[in-house]
């Protein structure tokens, strides 16, 4: 990958690139809980296993060009530090610089170490995050709620005219989950406690994506 590509090496460089999240992302809460910090701005729900898919990367390449970020960092919060680099010898963290975009995301994100599946966040992770160097956009996305939350503020990007398709504004989340039975069943208070994060944070009507 030429240096486009840069995994965390251990567990200060874990945590230096953990600390990019501080005051945008709670990276110790849970849906239905907001996970965002930063007050306002417009959301864009997704699928969460498009989230983790190759494709995503070109929702990623449009951020890093809408504002103008020079690098993104991805982050997996849950299993986090200790898992992957007890089980995996890896570290749940990477940078990509924006040039990389979009096909580095997907080659870093199904990264297999030691030619081991497991240790690839794709298909592992529980929680991931992503935030550009800009700090004008941040991504939180979570495999029980089977969702993930993008974030932007400011500026005019939009995700029309990408191929990765988001969940329509309004839309009943239960018509993008799993069926009933295989994933983690949301309440009615969850889903309750979600539309209204997204209305005490001015993310409402007429400003998803």
């Amino acid at each position: 990958n030429d240096g486009l590509i840069r995994f965390a090496q251990n567990d200060a460089e874990w945590q230096v690139l953990a600390a990019l999240f501080d005051g945008m992302v709670d990276r110790e809460g849970r849906l239905p809980a907001w996970p965002f910090l930063h007050q306002g701005g417009k959301v864009t729900i997704y699928e969460f296993d498009l989230v983790i898919a190759e494709d995503f990367g070109q929702v990623l390449a449009s951020l890093t060009l809408e504002y103008d970020d020079k690098s993104i960092t991805v982050l997996g919060v849950e299993p986090g530090l200790t898992y992957y680099r007890d089980e995996y010898a890896v570290y749940s963290g990477f940078s990509l610089r924006a040039e990389a975009l979009p096909d580095a995301y997907g080659e870093a994100v199904w990264h297999e170490p030691g030619g081991d599946p497991g240790g690839a966040l794709a298909f592992t992770i529980d929680v991931i995050t992503i935030i550009g160097s800009s700090r004008r956009w941040a991504v939180w996305a979570q495999r029980d709620w089977e969702i993930g939350l993008l974030l932007t503020v400011g500026g005019d990007w939009d995700c029309g005219g990408i191929d990765v398709p988001s969940i329509p504004d309004g839309a009943d989340l239960a018509d993008f989950r799993a069926p009933e039975g295989w994933g983690m069943p949301l309440t009615q208070e969850d889903l309750f406690m979600f539309r209204k994060a997204i209305q005490d944070h001015q993310l409402g009507s007429g400003e998803t994506g």
